[in-house]
């Protein structure tokens, strides 16, 4: 079996692929229609935030192409700390491909200008 960080990662030319053509996307058509009929999908509130009737929004990608959608698919939402959960998955592609080493110090790769809010 290929590790998951070895396999080829995908996108979409200008466009995501939106036919629904699942085996293409090499997603087995029953599984899926299994897996999304033992879900319970809707908006939720919690903790103030409202995200009920439809504000919210997500969707499901695989090779470039959209295999489920629900919700608002134009729905944005502050997502504040989940970018860390992209920024360690980036990290882990950039190690594999040795283009960083978590040894390094932070100066060795970054130069200090970019995104940030405030003085860290």
């Amino acid at each position: 079996m290929t590790h998951p960080s070895r396999l080829p990662v995908e996108f979409p030319s200008d466009e995501w692929l939106l036919d629904g053509d699942l085996e293409s996307l090499g997603v087995d058509p029953g599984k899926w229609e299994s897996f999304k009929s033992s879900l319970n999908i809707r908006g939720a509130s919690w903790e103030g935030e409202d995200h009920t009737g439809n504000q919210w929004g997500v969707v499901v990608t695989r090779r470039g192409g959209v295999i489920g959608s629900w919700g608002d698919p134009e729905y944005r939402f502050q997502t504040a700390s989940v970018g860390k959960a992209f920024t360690w998955a980036a990290f882990g592609l950039a190690h594999d491909a040795g283009m960083v080493d978590p040894d390094d110090p932070v100066n060795a790769t970054w130069t200090g200008e970019g995104e940030l809010s405030h003085e860290h």
